[in-house]
Parts: structure tokens; sequence; C-alpha cells
């Protein structure tokens, strides 16, 4: 089970070093993150836009809107297993 972290500086990448992968960067007490995005709607909605990085404001989020991430571990991956945004909750 995951759980909801208010994120500051929001943004998400597709097109991650060459591969489609999409990625989400924030900032949550201070301390930068960078994780993969694993949301079917998100994913659905970067596959519809040109390779970037993108700030919230950049993906049509209202600049007053509250932004949520859930976080999860996925799988173990070669003996780790790591932190992933499962989904972006967005109201």
């Amino acid at each position: 089970m995951g759980h909801g972290y208010k994120p500051s500086d929001l943004s998400l990448e597709t097109d991650h070093e060459g591969k489609r992968k999409n990625r989400v960067y924030f900032y949550y007490n201070d301390n930068p993150y960078d994780l993969s995005l694993t949301d079917p709607a998100w994913e659905q909605r970067l596959a519809l836009i040109s390779p970037g990085k993108y700030p919230a404001a950049g993906l049509d989020i209202p600049a007053g809107a509250e932004t949520w991430l859930t976080l999860s571990l996925g799988e173990p991956y070669q003996g780790e297993c790591y932190k992933l945004a499962a989904t972006v909750l967005v109201w």
C-alpha cells in the first residue's frame, strides 16, 4: 500500500534518456526526488505529447490545484526495491 504525499515543484518527463519512460521530479520536505511514473492515466497523457520535461503548468495543471502523489515500492530488481510514483492526483 502506498502513501500520499503533497510535493512541491512537480514536473514530469517523458522519453527519459532516449527511452519512452516517464519520470516525475519533485521536492518533499526540501529533498529532491526523481522517480519512475507508473500511473496509467498519466502514461497515456504523456504519450500524446512531445518528449521532454514539463512543469505542472505545462501539463495543464491549474496553478491553484492540489497535486498529490501516491508512492509505492516496485518489485525487486537486481536485488533492490525502488520507489515509484504510482498515482498523480490533481484537484
